[in-house]
């Protein structure tokens, strides 16, 4: 079992430390990590609603980043939202709406992230798609 004591500037990551027989003897400290590694830098995420790429969303948060969420469905995407701001105590996670399978919607998407951010210091493409036949977008 780990523990992790955070508090607003560090974070202190510690596992047991077994012996040769498996056994608890210890702690191993892991990492000290800077939560303001990415201050002041803007994150835009695709498919950030749910599972990885939520994760990650919290995980720059909580580093201090700005992060912006892409997922297809406003509701679902509102409500990653508010669970990563309440989850990291970060007020600064925005969020977009558009089907990253439609290229209309790849141009919109894009119009409307250069409207709002000056500056995109990562990009995650965490979406992704299958289809069991040939099709194009437009």
């Amino acid at each position: 079992m780990n523990s992790n004591r955070c508090s607003r500037q560090t974070c202190l990551l510690v596992w047991p430390r077994p012996n040769q027989f498996g056994r608890r003897v210890g702690t191993i400290r892991i990492a000290m990590v800077d939560n303001n590694l990415m201050t002041g830098k803007t994150v835009l995420i695709t498919g950030g609603t749910g599972g990885i790429g939520k994760a990650t969303a919290a995980g720059l948060a909580r580093l201090g980043a700005r992060v912006g969420l892409v997922g297809r469905e406003r509701r679902r995407t509102d409500a990653a939202a508010a669970d990563i701001r309440r989850e990291t105590d970060s007020a600064v996670v925005d969020w977009f709406v558009a089907d990253m399978s439609s290229q209309a919607e790849v141009r919109a998407l894009a119009a409307e992230v250069l409207d709002r951010y000056h500056r995109l210091n990562v990009l995650v493409n965490n979406v992704g798609g299958f289809w069991a036949t040939r099709h194009t977008t437009a």
